[in-house]
């Protein structure tokens, strides 16, 4: 064999097998041609598709400064479009933020609400066997105290629940 067609092989395989590391959001990805790894798992398929955009696009990117001196004028084209994206995700990051927060007092006023609604109907069933124990005359005092202090707690939960709803 020749040296030209073994340096052609050579360099056939060397780029076929050839992979680039990204940083994206604190987390190191290892792309291969299409395929991109995490820790050596294939990670591809569990990533949004504006992730694995981004992630490709990190990875195409020439870090050899030679290659980045011939095409100065390209790339900052290229790299302007990569900065606005960056800039769009981000402010779509911290527009969502706010969703997820009034989301999630949502959620905790309902909570609060059936906190209220549930407590309130235990107070009212333990009035009614109190006055039927009471009525009846079937009562002893220590039940009774028993059953006042659990009303008592009741209504402090009852007035606490309010507080926290309003």
């Amino acid at each position: 064999m020749s040296l030209r067609l073994k340096l052609g092989i050579f360099l056939l395989f060397t780029s076929l097998t050839y992979a680039q590391e990204v940083n994206y959001q604190d987390k190191t990805y290892t792309v291969k041609g299409d395929i991109i790894l995490q820790s050596g798992v294939d990670v591809t398929n569990r990533l949004t598709l504006e992730k694995r955009e981004t992630i490709q696009r990190r990875a195409s990117r020439p870090k050899n400064n030679t290659l980045k001196k011939s095409k100065k004028k390209s790339n900052r084209s290229s790299n302007l479009d990569l900065a606005s994206i960056e800039q769009r995700e981000t402010i779509q990051k911290r527009a969502s933020k706010p969703r997820k927060n009034t989301s999630k007092k949502n959620k905790q006023k309902s909570n609060r609400s059936s906190n209220l609604n549930e407590a309130s109907k235990e107070l009212k069933d333990v009035y009614n066997t109190y006055g039927e124990l009471k009525r009846s005359g079937n009562i002893s005092r220590s039940e009774e105290t028993k059953l006042i202090e659990k009303i008592e707690k009741l209504k402090a939960k009852i007035a606490k629940a309010k507080d926290k709803l309003k």
